[in-house]
């Protein structure tokens, strides 16, 4: 759940959206804007706020752990229940993904390099064969 009074910044928010969904950075950077756009200073949004495209947008980024959700009931004066949804940013799954991308991120990019000897042997053979 999202720390209360914690701001995440755009670029962060964009990252972690990335990392979860495997989305290139325009469109990572475009789900993100949607998502502060609601948010702003904010730590959670009441859900009939949203239209429904950005509704789809906001239980596809639950899915993939950068939101949550809750409800809160009330009874109303006619005696039924209310239930009011929320939507919070959770930051606790955000920071995991960031520093699971960072450990993954210090590691070779070139998957080349993380071959062992013996496959290029095999390579070798292969061209020669």
């Amino acid at each position: 759940m999202s720390a209360e009074g914690e701001i995440i910044e755009l670029e962060t928010l964009a990252n972690a959206i990335r990392l979860r969904t495997g989305v290139g950075n325009e469109e990572a950077q475009s789900l993100a804007e949607t998502v502060l756009s609601y948010f702003g200073f904010e730590t959670r949004v009441v859900d009939n706020l949203l239209t429904p495209e950005d509704r789809r947008t906001f239980y596809r980024l639950y899915d993939a752990g950068i939101l949550s959700s809750e409800y809160e009931e009330t009874i109303l004066a006619n005696g039924r229940i209310w239930r009011i949804f929320y939507w919070e940013i959770n930051m606790d799954n955000i920071r995991a993904t960031l520093e699971r991308g960072k450990q993954v991120g210090n590691e070779s990019s070139n998957v080349y390099e993380t071959l062992p000897p013996v496959a290029w042997e095999k390579v070798k053979d292969i061209r020669q064969g």
